[in-house]
């Protein structure tokens, strides 16, 4: 998918998020992930590349990297372990 957002820093800094990603599995495991059940992430491949832009200067790294991130789906929502590459 391709999901484009705003998030607003404790600094009150904008960034603007740009990802596209993938998850795949069997049917089974995605109606499973579907109906919001644990599904352990062994089971399926959920994967995203993200792009940050960052207008405030203290974070202008962020804009020289893309973030690759393995994300896991469970009945409490989404997690991300997220890693920058330079």
């Amino acid at each position: 998918g391709d999901i484009r957002y705003t998030l607003r820093t404790d600094a009150g800094d904008l960034l603007y998020v740009r990802s596209r990603g993938v998850r795949h599995g069997s049917a089974a495991v995605l109606a499973r992930l579907g109906r919001g059940e644990d599904v352990d992430a062994a089971e399926y491949t959920f994967r995203t590349a993200t792009l940050i832009e960052a207008a405030a200067p203290g974070l202008d790294r962020l804009n020289k990297g893309i973030f690759i991130a393995v994300g896991a789906r469970t009945a409490a929502g989404v997690t991300y372990e997220t890693y920058l590459v330079e």
